[in-house]
């Protein structure tokens, strides 16, 4: 093989792999790989490695409509926060851990949680967010919400 031809072929094996390394390095397009590594995270007590998987702004704006800057929002995101971080420390006993999935339709995950959790049970729906899948719609907590302090059981 001449030696122009040669360096064009190597020139273009080196592109494709090029192209395959930036393939792989895009956001997986199924968001259960997101929901199998939030639940890795909490029973491998993940502690604050958890808030990787929630949008909280997107939380508070469902949770909060047009008050998002209210300190009530601003307090119930912060208790929410210091909730999952709690219980992405429980280890096994994580209410992320034992979640059930009853059901899916594309990002929305029909999540159980055990018994004393049963307030986070329904819909989680998953989005892209910076390139990320998180977290950023689940059924708004009771009012107070059980993990604030003073509502503890």
């Amino acid at each position: 093989m001449p030696t122009s031809y040669r360096s064009r072929f190597l020139i273009q094996i080196a592109l494709m792999a090029a192209l395959v390394v930036v393939v792989d390095l895009r956001a997986d397009p199924d968001p259960s790989i997101a929901m199998d590594q939030m639940r890795a995270t909490a029973c491998q007590n993940g502690g604050s490695a958890i808030h990787k998987f929630f949008d909280y702004d997107r939380l508070a704006q469902q949770w909060f409509p047009g008050q998002e800057h209210s300190d009530h929002c601003k307090q119930g995101i912060a208790a929410f926060r210091k909730a999952a971080e709690r219980w992405a420390s429980m280890g096994a006993n994580s209410p992320i851990c034992r979640l059930k999935i009853d059901g899916r339709n594309g990002p929305y995950f029909d999540l159980r949680f055990p018994a004393m959790y049963s307030y986070l049970n329904g819909l989680w729906k998953w989005e892209l967010v910076d390139g990320n899948w998180k977290v950023v719609s689940i059924p708004t907590p009771p009012n107070p919400p059980p993990y604030e302090e003073g509502c503890n059981f």
